[in-house]
């Protein structure tokens, strides 16, 4: 038990008067006057140890929610970290991982994969955090964690439930606990199956809609030859140039280019793949700039023929004789026939639609999108 005994603070009440509550809980923090939670706050990842919260008494729980919350806006959002070793330890473990025991030839699927690399991506988009997704009632994860409120709602019940408090798990949390939806982010290690699958060694690759690293992570990890991204958000491309300077080797050329996929057009003939995960319409507000599919063609009639259609096309264009076009799709909320759309528009300007592949995100779990 601590020997916290009440004594350092005010007759507090109201929410005006929180700020003084937190203050007063990591002056105490400070001072030593809670020995055993400052050991656990001072711990390099762990704020809070579920062990240590059941020892604590009511009042002693609520001053130290405070103190947890004013320890996590002070530090911000965890974006993950950019601290260079810890990014190099986590682009090894990538490089270490074995992305071809993922790939199952019998059943058409794409097992589930680590989440190496992931990490290291999201540091690279601090961004993303801020993105919302439609049909979804909660706010964004930034606008979850920068409410006091809904941030000590997820503070209690994940030590409730026997979780300790860390950065790093903290948007996972938010997640569970408030029901939200964050943007998603596709794994290195899965894309790096794809690549091999499809494109072979050493392929020349185009990544339509390049989103937040991982599926260039992928192409390194899987060794392609040239990696060719559109991308139409500023920041997005800001991070992926920076994460392409840091981890991209000399034997696999970075090509990046901040514009849509409907209006960049590969030179004939110059690629053996194109793989991506398209923006599904309207579904994540990636960003308001006009050059967004879902801003600059707003009606699902538009969006189909203006962005998905002739993005296939230019694929259709850039691909050399026996290439492939890898798609991963999914029905969604905001366009609940986007499949069959998708297969319809591939036929008609000159593909031919092979039988899906599944990925599996859960082991166990057959999921909804296929490629």
């Amino acid at each position: 038990m601590s020997s916290y005994d009440g004594g350092f603070a005010p007759e507090l009440s109201g929410p005006d008067k929180e700020p003084a509550r937190a203050v007063n809980v990591l002056q105490a923090w400070n001072n030593g006057t809670l020995p055993t939670l400052a050991t656990s706050l001072r711990h390099e990842d762990v704020l809070m140890h579920p062990d240590v919260w059941k020892s604590l008494s009511a009042e002693e729980r609520e001053w130290m929610i405070e103190g947890l919350i004013v320890l996590l806006h002070l530090g911000g959002y965890p974006h993950g970290s950019t601290n260079r070793e810890v990014r190099d330890a986590q682009f090894q473990a990538l490089m270490r991982s074995d992305y071809i025991a993922s790939i199952d030839e019998n059943q058409k699927i794409f097992r589930a994969g680590f989440n190496a690399g992931i990490p290291l991506a999201w540091s690279y988009m601090p961004h993303a955090a801020s993105v919302r997704v439609a049909g979804n009632d909660t706010n964004s994860p930034m606008e979850q964690f920068e409410d006091p409120r809904t941030l000590r709602r997820v503070l209690r019940k994940t030590l409730k439930y026997g979780y300790a408090i860390k950065r790093g798990t903290l948007p996972k949390h938010l997640r569970i606990f408030c029901g939200g939806q964050g943007v998603s982010n596709f794994r290195p290690v899965t894309a790096a199956a794809i690549y091999h699958r499809f494109g072979g060694a050493g392929a020349d690759v185009w990544d339509m809609s390049c989103g937040y690293g991982g599926r260039l992570l992928g192409a390194i990890r899987s060794g392609v030859r040239t990696y060719v991204g559109t991308d139409p958000c500023e920041a997005t491309c800001q991070g992926l140039q920076q994460l392409a300077r840091d981890f991209a080797p000399p034997t696999t050329r970075v090509e990046l280019h901040k514009l849509g996929s409907e209006v960049f057009q590969p030179p004939r003939g110059s690629l053996d793949l194109c793989f991506t995960s398209p923006p599904y319409f309207n579904l994540e507000e990636y960003s308001y700039e006009p050059t967004q599919s879902g801003v600059k063609f707003p009606t699902k009639d538009a969006w189909t023929e203006g962005f998905l259609k002739q993005t296939l096309a230019n694929c259709e264009h850039g691909l050399k004789k026996g290439g492939h076009c890898v798609v991963n799709i999914a029905d969604v909320k905001t366009f609940s026939g986007l499949v069959n759309a998708t297969i319809d528009i591939a036929r008609k300007v000159g593909f031919e639609v092979l039988e899906p592949w599944a990925l599996l995100k859960k082991k166990g779990k057959r999921p909804k999108s296929k490629v």
